[in-house]
């Protein structure tokens, strides 16, 4: 009797033995298949929020919008053909009148280290804008890039004779003496008799629309190197930003400080504020390009300098508080440029006015994000 009850407990004791075990590897299993899931779930997870709010807001703007600003208009009857007005920045022009109401102005040094602008007038009728001063041949070049009808007062000799080449729809404010290139005195103007000439000369985009339609010229067209997003959200937008661009000297040098609360650059030229001469306003900007290519001069005793307009090159793109870096290209003049970030896709650009500066090589602008 004795034997059969130890045997029983032996047998007990084995069967104790294997439950214990089987459960201790269960166990031991169960904890050893858990582990690798926790890790392979959290980096399947990480990077999904993020991705998803940048695509919402760098994705292109829908309806009907200005092709130059990115503002919405309720048709396209709304939008016009642009018109590109030569816009001088010496001393004695400033403070300028109407740059704040430009869609695009573009920035290019000039004879003996002086800029002038291209500003780039669509989406609003500017009734004053100046001082006007003469055209060039890379000047003419930008106008055409947005199929615009170009206003100046006067030009050098190949730049007449460039703004026929290009059959860019022109309204001179002086008749081509020389003889090149044909054009008239077309366009009304006015001069400021509180400034002295040749930087007093003054025109208004209504009066020019009413001339180019005179004169036959198409009202509709215009193209444009710009998509449009919204502005980025806070937590992606930069904390603090200053860009100075140093076309030669100080008294030249743009400088445009990021104000986050509004998403937009305030404007400084030569160490001060740039203002509108009638509003008294700061000119502010939502986007800046610096755009590098070949610039070369002078050419002759008249200082006149050359400017690569085609072609491609580096760019850099500052908005909402910070910079990408990439590249333009154009690939001949009839085209738009067209901006790529270093993937090669299209930049995405805030609504509003965007200003652009064309420089020989990138240690000629300075930035806290750059």
């Amino acid at each position: 009797m004795e034997n059969i009850c130890e045997k029983i407990l032996v047998r007990n004791k084995i069967k104790i033995i294997l439950i214990i075990a089987l459960l201790s590897f269960i166990l031991i299993s169960s904890f050893g298949c858990t582990k690798p899931e926790i890790i392979e779930e959290t980096t399947k997870e990480e990077p999904t929020e993020p991705t998803t709010q940048i695509e919402t807001y760098v994705e292109e703007l829908s309806g009907i919008r200005n092709p130059f600003n990115g503002t919405e208009v309720s048709s396209e009857d709304d939008i016009f053909r642009p018109i590109a007005v030569i816009v001088e920045n010496s001393t004695a022009a400033r403070p300028q009148t109407g740059l704040i109401d430009a869609d695009v102005i573009v920035e290019i040094v000039d004879e003996g280290g002086i800029t002038r602008y291209v500003a780039i007038y669509s989406s609003k009728e500017s009734e004053v804008i100046g001082p006007v001063r003469s055209t060039r041949p890379y000047y003419a070049e930008i106008a055409k890039s947005f199929d615009s009808i170009l206003a100046f007062f006067g030009a050098s000799p190949d730049g007449y004779v460039r703004v026929v080449q290009l059959g860019i729809p022109d309204l001179s404010a002086a008749a081509d003496t020389i003889g090149n290139s044909g054009i008239k005195a077309k366009a009304r103007h006015w001069r400021d008799s509180s400034r002295v000439a040749p930087h007093n000369a003054y025109m208004s985009i209504t009066s020019l629309r009413e001339d180019a339609k005179a004169y036959g010229y198409n009202l509709n067209g215009g193209i444009s190197p710009f998509k449009f997003k919204n502005d980025a959200p806070l937590s992606d937008k930069g904390e603090e930003d200053t860009i100075i661009v140093n076309f030669s000297s100080p008294t030249f040098e743009a400088k445009y400080v990021y104000d986050k609360e509004t998403n937009s650059y305030n404007k400084y030229l030569g160490g001060v504020a740039h203002i509108d001469r009638i509003s008294g306003e700061q000119i502010i900007a939502k986007n800046i390009i610096v755009q590098i290519t070949d610039i070369s001069g002078p050419l002759d005793q008249y200082g006149h300098i050359a400017v690569r307009t085609t072609g491609q090159g580096e760019a850099l793109f500052f908005l909402d508080g910070k910079v990408i870096e990439g590249s333009w290209i154009r690939n001949n003049y009839n085209e738009p440029f067209k901006y790529l970030n270093e993937n090669g896709d299209e930049v995405k650009f805030n609504v509003g006015q965007t200003w652009i500066s064309f420089l020989a090589t990138l240690d000629r602008v300075n930035s806290t994000s750059y």
